[in-house]
This record gives structure tokens, C-alpha cells and sequence, in this order.
């Protein structure tokens, strides 16, 4: 009787754990969703901000009659700014002021 009750006392811990295991790997499968749409949602507010600051400082380049430095709204833009945000928008205007030396 004793040892019935010994191993029924195992197999419930053993069962909690495999019970914990899965609760966590669920757990982890729902975060990484949460983390996934978290990176999109920074991607685009990085890249929306980025070329909100190109689209501003070409229009004070436009304004000042400076048109050598003036960076074009495109997919590499756009993916340079969403990678690297406001820092990727003055690496752009970097490169091409480096152009037109």
C-alpha cells in the first residue's frame, strides 16, 4: 500500500512538471507572438519617423536652394530608416553629401 501511494505521489510530480513544461513552452510560443509584433510595430514607427525627418530636411534643403544634398523618399530609404530610424536618415544624407564632394 505504501509503495502504491509513493509512486502515485511520483507520477502526480512527475505529471506537475510535464504539466509546468508545457504551460511554459505555451507561455514562450505567446511571447514570442507578443515580441514578433512588437518588433514590426518598432520597424514602423523607426521608419516612419525616419523618413518624416528625411521629407523635413529636404524641404528645408528645397527652401534654402540646396538641391545636391536632397535624399529621395524610396524602398532603400524606407528600409534604412526603418532599421536604423532617425540615425539612418543622417547616414543617407552622409552618403550622399560624400557623393557630391
Amino acid at each position: 500500500m505504501w509503495q502504491i501511494y509513493t509512486s502515485s505521489v511520483i507520477n502526480w510530480k512527475y505529471n506537475h512538471k510535464i504539466l509546468e513544461i508545457i504551460d511554459e513552452s505555451q507561455h514562450s510560443i505567446i511571447m514570442k507572438k507578443k515580441s514578433v509584433t512588437a518588433k514590426i510595430a518598432r520597424f514602423i514607427f523607426r521608419m516612419i519617423s525616419g523618413l518624416a525627418t528625411i521629407f523635413l530636411a529636404d524641404q528645408v534643403l528645397l527652401y534654402a536652394g540646396i538641391s545636391g544634398y536632397m535624399v529621395g523618399i524610396n524602398i532603400i530609404s524606407a528600409l534604412t530608416c526603418g532599421i536604423l530610424g532617425v540615425p539612418g536618415a543622417a547616414l543617407l544624407f552622409s552618403l550622399f553629401a560624400l557623393k557630391n564632394l
